[in-house]
């Protein structure tokens, strides 16, 4: 059986009570039919929202995890965006992105775990996928084609190919998803200071 995720000795020694998480998903037919995708991130997002409905906007910036994102982010002088992502869908209740179905699903399991996650084209993606720490100075093409340089201590993931994402610069142009992707890698990244709990409420994702 061939691995599918494995940590750099490197990511082992800088990143001390972190970790990583992966799940291989498959769009079922039919599931990519506007109208049933709109009913499902309807329902999902209600779900969300009702969740949270007592919740203000400092009670949930409060939370554990993403007070741990927080500072992961602060140690580069960034803020961590899945929270304005939050308040725009759920606090807000702004209109929901017109992105590929994998990525709708995307956008969701972060608005209800929190969890930094990235979404790849499983046919594009050469396993298997490494979670490493930046050197500093590893180049890649992020989504939108925007060359990027890591920053030294970064978390970022690649394949037997080079770089698929990283977590300040986010996934890379060549195993993005699109409209139909059927067969994807969603990847998260989970720093220091994420509870076992939290981790495992991602349904499915293994630390």
């Amino acid at each position: 059986m061939q691995e599918i995720f494995c940590v750099s000795d490197r990511w082992e020694k800088t990143h001390k009570g972190a970790g990583g998480a992966f799940l291989e998903a498959f769009l079922p037919p039919g599931a990519g039919n506007p109208e049933n995708l709109r009913l499902f991130q309807e329902q999902e997002l209600a779900a969300i929202i009702g969740e949270n409905s007592s919740k203000s906007r400092n009670d949930i910036r409060s939370h554990p995890t993403f007070q741990a994102y927080d500072r992961y982010y602060k140690t580069f002088r960034k803020t961590y965006h899945v929270f304005l992502q939050f308040q725009s869908l759920v606090l807000e209740r702004k209109p929901f992105p017109e992105t590929p179905p994998m990525v709708r699903a995307m956008f969701l399991a972060e608005m209800k775990t929190f969890l930094l996650t990235a979404v790849h084209e499983m046919e594009a993606t050469s396993l298997p996928v490494t979670l490493d720490s930046a050197a500093g100075g590893e180049e890649y093409c992020s989504m939108g084609g925007t060359a990027r340089k890591l920053k030294a201590g970064d978390m970022f993931m690649s394949d037997s190919r080079g770089i698929i994402s990283s977590i300040l610069y986010g996934p890379d142009e060549r195993t993005k998803v699109t409209d139909r992707t059927s067969h994807a890698l969603f990847t998260v990244y989970i720093p220091s200071g994420v509870g076992k709990k939290e981790t495992e409420e991602a349904s499915g994702l293994h630390q």
